[in-house]
């Protein structure tokens, strides 16, 4: 699932970086092509600060469910140890 969200993503800003490159090399003749190339070099600047915003949600996200998980994990060994002892004590 992540891979595919990733590779998805990673595409896409392929797809945006060679558009950007391809602004660049457009010839700019009259008042309409320069304003044509600011309005889509501004949509293609914000979509790619859109998903380094997601990411970077995303990462945040990801490590709090982490430390709840290491925490939940701690909770379970803990649990396990007291149980092995609680065995030990009825023998």
């Amino acid at each position: 699932m992540y891979s595919e969200f990733y590779c998805e993503q990673k595409e896409l800003l392929a797809v945006v970086e060679k558009r950007l490159d391809e602004i660049k090399s457009v010839e700019i003749t009259n008042e309409t092509i320069a304003n044509d190339m600011i309005e889509e070099y501004q949509y293609l600047t914000n979509y790619v600060k859109n998903i380094a915003k997601c990411a970077n949600d995303i990462k945040g996200l990801s490590n709090e469910i982490l430390t709840d998980y290491k925490n939940l994990k701690d909770y379970l060994v803990t649990k396990q140890k007291q149980l092995k002892g609680d065995k030990k004590c009825l023998v």
